[in-house]
């Protein structure tokens, strides 16, 4: 009786679960509860059929059909689900290579780490709350597993700093909370589509208050708060138990509003500082729409990473996708590439600008020729290890180099490493002769890629758009448990 209820409740509970419908749970946790009781079937029959029923052989042929049955039902689920897998007959949206903005997510996480007091007391939005909470050691004013009244006043009452609150209210509430630091998230930092039900009075909506009159930008310049790290996703601040107007910008497209972060930086992590500024930079000017803010940040960084090929690369970058200046996106391009012929990303965009903006043969030709094999420190196309490098520079050793054996060697390597890669589906016709992706793959073949063969690849981007900080190789993060563990200990 108390089986049978319970798979009726689970199927029950299935109904509004996707995951339950979708794992076939309800019959799964069933059967293994089941197994673990003793003498399961025999007591489950004589509660149904009674003792006359539940004999050694009446119990061992019900066993047997309950089994078939539930066995069958179990496929039979199963063969559904998978007519309905995304890729069935509805495109091959599941079978492409997958781009990931959390690289910034993840540097926070370390900075918090390494940087922050382990019993330090951080205020910030619900869903990061919960990443901190699982990923460093700090300790968080919103707590994101449990709800309850006195937490959605707190929710609501820190919540302003989404809105036009002033700095000094903010950090009143801070205080309040005993908390010191506040982490910012920058896609928030622009006037949001969501209001406050209490402090009404701190709402405010696009064309109505100035962007500068946000709590966000506004904290940037308050003597309230210290920026102590900022990067393309967030910007940690501490609160200031001193309030000082004296040398403080007023602007936050002033430079020297950055001044205490940007130090902080280049003395933290002197190697990284450089372009992550740069990526900071652009994102204030794609996404947030601040150029003057970018324009500042992007020429202080500039100025210092003349040597530095991932700063070439994010301002070459940044004229090419939103600025439309070919001219000054094509020198940092080649300078990036001089300064780092190995990276895979800076050398498929230099490729790329070549071939498709200067359509500049000879410089192709310029390019590719010393890398057909490996000398020195200088690695060969095909051992930089990039899909997106192989796959592009394929064709041009085809049409441009007649060599059809270093084409085969590098389309072969695109296909092996990464076959959902958008290179390889916009090529496959040139080397599969004409023949449609889809149609050369088949549905199945696409279902044994992503389950049985594991061919699908993903990469770290940012939040700016661009991943060449997080290409591989790059230093090991530290956070999760058991960097928390270890930050409480020291």
């Amino acid at each position: 009786g108390v089986f049978l209820a319970q798979i009726v409740l689970l199927l029950a509970l299935g109904c509004f679960i996707s995951r339950l419908k979708v794992l076939g749970a309800p019959f799964l946790i069933t059967l293994a509860a089941v197994a673990a009781a003793p003498r399961p079937l025999e007591v489950l029959l004589s509660q149904l059929w009674g003792r006359c029923c539940a004999g050694r052989g009446s119990s061992r042929v019900v066993r047997s059909g309950l089994f078939i049955a539930l066995a069958l039902l179990q496929c039979g689920q199963l063969a559904f689900l998978a007519r309905c897998l995304p890729f069935m007959g509805r495109g091959t949206g599941t079978h492409q290579e997958m781009f990931w903005s959390d690289g910034e997510r993840a540097e926070l996480y370390v900075w918090v780490t390494r940087r922050l007091p382990p019993d330090a007391t951080v205020v910030t939005s619900m869903p990061l709350s919960a990443e901190l909470r699982l990923n460093t050691p700090v300790r968080l004013v919103i707590h994101p597993q449990f709800e309850a009244k006195h937490l959605r006043v707190c929710v609501q009452e820190l919540y302003e700093f989404y809105m036009c609150t002033p700095p000094e209210r903010l950090a009143s509430s801070m205080r309040k909370y005993n908390a010191s630091y506040i982490v910012l998230e920058y896609k928030r930092c622009d006037f949001s589509p969501f209001i406050l039900d209490e402090h009404k009075e701190f709402n405010c909506a696009k064309g109505e208050r100035p962007w500068k009159e946000l709590f966000c930008p506004a904290a940037h310049v308050s003597p309230h708060f210290k920026l102590l790290f900022a990067n393309a996703g967030y910007a940690v601040f501490e609160l200031q138990d001193r309030v000082s107007t004296a040398g403080r910008a007023k602007a936050i497209e002033d430079i020297g509003s950055w001044k205490d972060m940007l130090d902080r930086c280049m003395s933290e992590d002197p190697d990284l500082c450089l372009s992550r500024v740069a990526e900071l930079a652009v994102m204030f000017g794609s996404k947030i729409g601040q150029p003057q803010i970018s324009q500042a940040l992007l020429q202080w960084a500039e100025e210092r990473g003349t040597s530095d090929a991932m700063v070439q690369y994010i301002v070459g970058y940044h004229y090419d996708y939103n600025l439309k200046r070919d001219g000054d996106a094509a020198k940092r391009y080649k300078k990036a590439h001089q300064l780092a012929p190995n990276s895979g990303i800076i050398t498929r965009e230099y490729l790329m600008w070549l071939d498709l903006v200067a359509k500049d043969n000879r410089s192709i030709e310029a390019l590719m020729r010393p890398r057909r094999f490996s000398k020195g420190t200088r690695k060969s196309f095909l051992d930089v290890g990039s899909v997106a490098v192989a796959c592009e520079a394929s064709v041009s050793a085809r049409d441009l180099f007649r060599d059809q054996d270093w084409a085969e060697d590098l389309w072969n390597f695109a296909v092996e490493e990464s076959i959902g890669h958008r290179c390889v589906k916009t090529n496959w016709p040139i080397f599969n002769k004409g023949a449609a992706f889809d149609d050369s793959i088949g549905q199945w073949g696409i279902f044994a890629n992503i389950f049985l063969h594991r061919r699908m690849r993903s990469e770290l981007s940012s939040m700016a758009s661009i991943g060449v900080r997080f290409e591989h190789p790059r230093p090991a993060w530290e956070f999760g448990l058991a960097a928390s563990f270890a930050a409480r200990r020291t």
